[in-house]
C-alpha cells in the first residue's frame, strides 16, 4: 500500500469521535484504509469543483464550486 499524505492520527480521532463507543478498538488498517480512502475523495472532489470552475469560466475553485462538487457526487 502507498504511503499516503495525510496524517494518521486526526483520521483516528475523527474514526473515534463517529463511533462514539470506547470499548470499540481501531486497527492501524481501518485508520490506514480510511485515509487512502479520504485521499481519493478528496481528488474527485477537486476534479469535480475544477469542471464547475471551468463552467463558471474561471481559473480559481471557490468555496461554491467545492459545495456544488460536494453535493454533485455525495447526493447525485
Amino acid at each position: 500500500m502507498a504511503k499516503g499524505t495525510l496524517p494518521l492520527q486526526p483520521i483516528r480521532r475523527l474514526i473515534k469521535k463517529g463511533v462514539k463507543v470506547e470499548e470499540i478498538r481501531i486497527s492501524e488498517a481501518a485508520v490506514t484504509t480510511t485515509r487512502d480512502i479520504v485521499e481519493k475523495l478528496i481528488v474527485r472532489l477537486a476534479g469535480l469543483a475544477k469542471d464547475v470552475a471551468v463552467g463558471a469560466k474561471r481559473k480559481t475553485i471557490k468555496k461554491e464550486d467545492i459545495e456544488q462538487a460536494f453535493a454533485k457526487y455525495f447526493v447525485g
